[in-house]
C-alpha cells in the first residue's frame, strides 16, 4: 500500500512515496524529526536551520534509495530473451502495449491469391518456461491485405536453437487485388505476446465424467 508523506514546511517542499521500501520505524523517526523542526521553527530557535538542513539531507538520501530500489525491481521484473541475428538487417522487437512488434528484415513480394513464407531474420530463446502467441497487427490487414495462414501462431519455448528462425506463413485473398505487391523491409508485420507455459496434465480414463451432459457438440449455440 502506498503511503505518501507531503512535507510543506518552511523551505521544505517535496513528496516522499513509499511502497514498503522504508521501514515503518525509520518513517516514525523521520516524522519525529519533523515535529522537532516545527517546534523549533515556532520558537524561532537558531537550531531550526540546522534541523531543516538535516531533513533536506534525509529527503535526498531517501529519494535516492527509492529510485535505486524502483530500478532494481523493474530489472527483476524483466525477462531475458536471447536474440540471434540471421539477417543482419533485422530489427529487435519493440514493445507496443501488451505485445512486441515484429519487423520485416527484407522486402516481401506477394500477389493476390498467393501464400508466402516470410522469414523474420532471427532465432531467439524465450525465457525458460515461457512461450508466445504470434498475431497479425490490424494495420497489416488494412495496409497490405495480408492474413496469417493459421490465424494464430504459436512460438513454442522449445524452438530456441541457432537455426530455429522465426517466420510467418501469410496469404492474400484472391479478391484483394488493389494492394501493393511489395511490402518493404522494416514494416511492422506482426506481433507476439509472451505467456507462462501451462502446467502438465495427467489424463485419466474413466467411464463417467463428474458433471451432467449439456447436450453435445453445438448444443449451446444457435
Amino acid at each position: 500500500m502506498m503511503e505518501t508523506l507531503i512535507i510543506r514546511e518552511g523551505k521544505l517542499n517535496c513528496n516522499i512515496e513509499t511502497k514498503g521500501l522504508i521501514e515503518n520505524e525509520d518513517m516514525k523517526n523521520f516524522l519525529r524529526l519533523i515535529a522537532v523542526y516545527r517546534n523549533l521553527q515556532e520558537k524561532n530557535d537558531d537550531d531550526a536551520e540546522r534541523y531543516g538542513a538535516l531533513i533536506d539531507m534525509i529527503i535526498e538520501n531517501v529519494n535516492a534509495i527509492l529510485a535505486r530500489q524502483k530500478k532494481e525491481k523493474q530489472m527483476a521484473d524483466t525477462l531475458k530473451v536471447y536474440f540471434r541475428k540471421i539477417d543482419e538487417n533485422v530489427r529487435l522487437p519493440e514493445r507496443n502495449g501488451a505485445a512486441w512488434d515484429l519487423f520485416l528484415p527484407a522486402d516481401v513480394h506477394i500477389e493476390a491469391g498467393q501464400t508466402v513464407k516470410i522469414p523474420l531474420g532471427f532465432a531467439a530463446a524465450l525465457p525458460e518456461g515461457y512461450s508466445a502467441f504470434i498475431l497479425m497487427r490490424s494495420s497489416t490487414w488494412q495496409k497490405w491485405g495480408l492474413c496469417l495462414g493459421n490465424q494464430l501462431g504459436l512460438w513454442d519455448g522449445g524452438y530456441r536453437g541457432n537455426k530455429d528462425q522465426l517466420g510467418l506463413i501469410c496469404y492474400r485473398p484472391n479478391s484483394y487485388k488493389g494492394y501493393p505487391e511489395i511490402i518493404p523491409a522494416g514494416t511492422r508485420i506482426a506481433q507476439f505476446i509472451i505467456f507462462r507455459n501451462p502446467p502438465d496434465l495427467d489424463f485419466e480414463i474413466v467411464d463417467n465424467l463428474p458433471d451432467p451432459s449439456r447436450g453435445g457438440f453445438g448444443s449451446t449455440g444457435e
